[in-house]
């Protein structure tokens, strides 16, 4: 095992310095990978969590309804038994000498039992006893009584001197059939006036509240000592009286298919309620965003290891290119050497390596030619630090942009906002250090696409083009910089919709091209114009500056004209004026 791993070792220590990036970054980048995985796991199963204590939140609550209802019904059958008029009307029947004033009380009674049924809204039929010769049943629906139960619940009746029983509801006999005596309370004497029992449909009280559970798909089904009392449909008690769970909750297999069931006893009547329903209905999209992440880091991270490989190769070209050289210098031929290494301009050791070759290289030759070379240098080399400081600040500020589309919700034009930044790096990050002008003005639209998604109730963008722009060449990224000057210092600044007017212009007679941009927005004082044109205002956030602009027009242009002029309340208008370079 030692010796494979020195093996090992070994290789890597002789393999190109490309392939050693590359298998750093690969492990870099997949340990955090993993360990993001790990914690949108971790998270993920929280929230798995949190959803199975709401399904049972929601199953409790339903329950308490249930009961709720229940009690309503106990409640009922108080205020009947208490009633001042029933206990009278009930007293004077019991006293009743002859069968005329019987009848009436009765009458009476009955009617008043009637009313009460009819308004009575879980009760479906009223029964009045005496147990022994009288019997009225009233009510919206007529139910068949079980002499069993009827008998049963009399029993309770007398063993309860006057408290509310009942009796649960079975398969065969889905009501509920509760109630109590009547006694005597006008006198306090507690003596039996009578018996009331009530039949409620079990079935439409739980269904009357079924939407309470908010999964569309669920099953319920509800049971007691006594066996089952209710099922949301045909055979689901039998299916799941084998799996049901010692938990509140837990994810069963049933007939091939994973579901989640729940249950909870209820204090006030001891009845189960079992609520379950497909495990996907749903965990569906939480599966989906499992696979979805560990697909989309699978992605991520394929498409990181080719742009790593390119970062690499990248970085290990300027040294592959100096190796290359000193091969040239040993044929003696200096010039060719010097030549070959022109395009490497980089701040890092390896430029600065290089950069010292090419100073022994100068130190070599003819003396006539160090001055010119180092002159070119020079323009150069401030072009690149110029170039180094824009390209940071503008994909910042984009991606900043992106950031805050996805934070608000707005995926969609978030997505097309960063196909506009796709287009707008292609052209941003070419290595010319010149642009057309049609190229140019490409960039700012670019540029534009994206702020419109972010600016479209505050801005209004406008483009205007005019002569041959293909055949000219302009510093590249100078119009957009203005663009993003005048959304910063024109739209953020304007309390009313702001206009922004892109204006690219070929002048025949005067061989020139015009480039400006304006804007309606709030303007300046001619004191705060004059920190602008003298570059001793400071720049809002992290954009390019005028300053910058001006430097890297007058490092091709000498006679480049840029011009800044402003009004309160009218706006502002920054206008390039250039040479033609380049052309047909």
């Amino acid at each position: 095992m030692r010796k494979r791993w020195d093996q090992w070792v070994e290789r890597f220590r002789n393999t190109s310095l490309a392939r050693k990036m590359m298998v750093v970054y690969a492990a870099i980048f997949g340990i955090l990978c993993g360990i993001t995985l790990l914690a949108m796991q971790v998270t993920l199963s929280i929230y798995d969590g949190q959803l199975y204590q709401k399904s049972l939140e929601e199953l409790n609550f339903f329950t308490e309804r249930v009961d709720g209802e229940l009690k309503k019904v106990e409640e009922l059958s108080f205020d009947l038994a208490m009633d001042y008029e029933i206990q009278n009307q009930l007293s004077v029947i019991k006293s009743a000498k002859n069968k005329a004033e019987y009848s009436f009380q009765m009458s009476k009674l009955r009617s008043r039992l009637t009313t009460e049924a009819l308004s009575a809204e879980l009760v479906s039929e009223f029964i009045y006893t005496d147990k022994f010769l009288t019997r009225y049943e009233v009510g919206k629906r007529y139910v068949e009584l079980p002499v069993g139960i009827y008998d049963s619940l009399l029993e309770k009746f007398d063993k309860a001197k006057g408290a509310y029983v009942y009796e649960n509801p079975t398969e065969e006999f889905p009501y509920l059939v509760s109630g109590r005596d009547i006694r005597k309370h006008i006198d306090a004497s507690l003596d039996y006036l009578g018996s009331l029992i009530f039949v409620s449909d079990i079935r439409v009280l739980i269904e009357k509240h079924l939407n309470q559970l908010k999964t569309d798909v669920s099953s319920l089904c509800v049971t007691s000592d006594s066996g089952l009392i209710y099922q949301s449909e045909d055979g689901l008690y039998e299916k799941i009286r084998q799996v049901l769970p010692e938990s509140d909750y837990e994810i069963i297999n049933l007939e091939g298919r994973k579901y989640f069931l729940c249950q909870l006893t209820s204090a006030e009547t001891g009845w189960t309620y079992v609520n379950m329903f497909p495990y996907s209905s749903i965990y569906f999209m939480n599966t989906m965003v499992r696979y979805c992440l560990i697909g989309g880091f699978l992605v991520l991270f394929v498409a990181a290891m080719l742009i790593l490989k390119r970062l690499s190769t990248a970085i290990t070209r300027p040294l592959n290119r100096l190796t290359d050289s000193i091969q040239i210098v040993e044929a003696g031929e200096f010039q060719k050497a010097k030549e070959y290494l022109e395009g490497e301009k980089r701040g890092d050791e390896a430029g600065i390596l290089t950069q010292e070759f090419r100073i022994m290289l100068d130190k070599i030759m003819v003396l006539i030619h160090e001055n010119y070379e180092k002159q070119i240098l020079l323009k150069d080399t401030q072009y690149r630090a110029l170039q180094a400081q824009i390209n940071p600040h503008f994909l910042y500020n984009t991606l900043n942009s992106i950031n805050w589309m996805i934070r608000s919700g707005k995926n969609e034009e978030a997505s097309e906002m960063l196909i506009s930044l796709g287009d707008l790096l292609r052209a941003a990050f070419r290595k010319e250090q010149l642009a057309t002008v049609l190229e140019e003005l490409e960039l700012a639209r670019h540029y534009i696409d994206i702020q419109k998604v972010r600016y479209r109730r505050r801005a209004e963008f406008l483009v205007e083009a005019e002569g041959d722009l293909e055949a000219y060449h302009v510093p590249r990224m100078i119009l957009q910089p203005l663009v993003e000057n005048s959304i910063n210092h024109g739209v953020d600044n304007s309390l009313n919709k702001c206009r922004i007017l892109v204006r690219v212009k070929e002048n025949e007679e005067a061989q020139t091209m015009t480039l400006e941009v304006e804007d309606d927005g709030p303007g300046m004082t001619e004191e705060e114009l004059e920190t602008v044109r003298n570059f001793t205002m400071v720049p809002k956030g992290n954009g390019i500056g005028l300053k910058n602009i001006r430097e890297r027009l007058n490092l091709i242009f000498s006679d480049a004209v840029f011009e800044i002029t402003s009004q309160p309340g009218k706006g502002t208008v920054v206008r390039i004026e250039i040479p033609k370079y380049g052309g047909k």
